[in-house]
């Protein structure tokens, strides 16, 4: 009598992220994929500065099964390293992206007179302050 029988070996998770771009526009959305394999297959946690996320924390949708991460109104407290880790008995794995935001440059008028009035000949001092990512060039003219 002969017997056919499979055995299953225990593989440790690899893992990685896929994503469009990881530098986008403030109120964009953004989508990272992880992908990950082994035997079992392994189970998958997001995590953002080494801090465990879950679905709505600071806007953030995780899918079901932990394979996708939505983000869909990037700000910048989403800037950052976000890891996903797989594990099953195997073992453990996990890859990290980067997300930054780019940021609309503005230009603050506060504390500012818009028609100062100088003695003929006199210097004037204009002070812009302005902000935005990456970090606007100025022009005067």
């Amino acid at each position: 009598l002969l017997s056919n029988s499979l055995q299953t070996i225990p593989a440790p998770p690899t893992v990685r992220i896929d994503s469009d771009e990881t530098i986008k526009a403030i109120d964009t959305p953004i989508t990272l994929h992880c992908h990950a394999s082994g035997n079992p297959q392994p189970s998958l946690s997001w995590s953002m500065g080494g801090q465990p996320l879950i679905s709505s924390a600071e806007g953030a949708r995780i899918s079901l099964k932990g394979t996708r991460l939505d983000i869909p109104r990037l700000q910048q407290s989403h800037v950052g390293e976000y890891t996903c880790s797989a594990r099953n008995e195997a073992g453990s794995a996990e890859a990290s992206v980067h997300v930054d935001v780019l940021v609309p440059p503005v230009i603050s008028r506060d504390n500012v007179e818009m028609s100062p009035r100088l003695p003929t000949g006199q210097t004037l001092t204009l002070l812009c302050d302005a902000s935005g990512k990456p970090f606007p060039d100025l022009d005067c003219s």
